[in-house]
């Protein structure tokens, strides 16, 4: 899809709103399953696999992206993993 949006105009920002849950795994397993195998399932989880899997966006193409936090600590828990 950014490929598409890049080649209509190339200079248009990208983003997206996305939800997730960084805490230790114990703690958002239950979590993790209730949404399944799917894209949100791999927003929960560890703060370190959870900021990797961010990261993937960037590399697609999404300029900004919006997080929704599932579990208060998140925004604490992955900030030491992602550059700015």
């Amino acid at each position: 899809m950014c490929d598409r949006i890049r080649a209509a105009n190339p200079s248009v920002l990208i983003s997206c709103g996305l939800v997730y849950g960084a805490g230790e795994p114990a703690d958002v397993a239950p979590l993790r399953t209730a949404f399944g195998n799917g894209l949100i399932s791999s927003l929960i989880g560890d703060p370190a696999d959870v900021a990797a899997r961010l990261v993937e966006f960037a590399e697609l193409g999404i300029d900004r992206i919006t997080l929704m936090p599932f579990v208060e600590e998140s925004h604490a828990t992955i900030a030491p993993h992602l550059r700015s």
